[in-house]
């Protein structure tokens, strides 16, 4: 638990390589962990953990299917409805999270409410962490390289190889 950082700050140090990279498989997956990386100038490569398949197995949409505008600071619903930003802080599990949702009004109608919510919700909330953007660069660069390299943990002098 929370050891990604430590460790290839360790090796960091031991090799000193001006461009450190690191590769991890799933279990070592930690959006803070990744966030500590990317401040000690290492770039991890870290296999993203499968979601848990209860929402979608219920049917409903999950955050994938919900889409941010970074300029409007908003999320936006696959029936085209905004989530805006409620409340500009708040702390969840020792992050800080800001919380979206969306009107009341917007869902009431919707054709799409059964693949959202569940029966005693009347609006879609959802929270995003502050530094999300760093998360969201990760499973950029993660859906780059081939997946075999990532299922069997290759790796040369500077990139991933297959």
């Amino acid at each position: 638990m929370n050891q990604l950082a430590p460790m290839l700050k360790k090796a960091q140090d031991i090799l000193e390589p001006d461009n450190f990279k690191g590769l991890a498989d799933a279990g070592y997956y930690n959006t803070q962990q990744i966030k500590a990386c990317e401040e000690q100038n290492i770039t991890p490569y870290v296999a993203i953990p499968k979601a848990p398949k209860t929402t979608k197995n219920q049917g409903r949409f999950n955050e994938k299917d919900f889409v941010f505008n970074a300029e409007q600071n908003t999320y936006t619903c696959p029936q085209g409805h905004h989530l805006t930003a409620r409340k500009n802080s708040v702390q969840s599990h020792g992050r800080k999270v800001t919380i979206y949702r969306t009107q009341t009004s917007d869902c009431k109608n919707c054709p799409l409410q059964a693949q959202c919510l569940t029966e005693k919700v009347w609006y879609k909330k959802m929270q995003r962490w502050e530094h999300q953007d760093i998360v969201e660069a990760h499973k950029e660069r993660m859906q780059k390289i081939p997946r075999s390299c990532v299922n069997g943990l290759h790796w040369s002098n500077t990139h991933l190889a297959p």
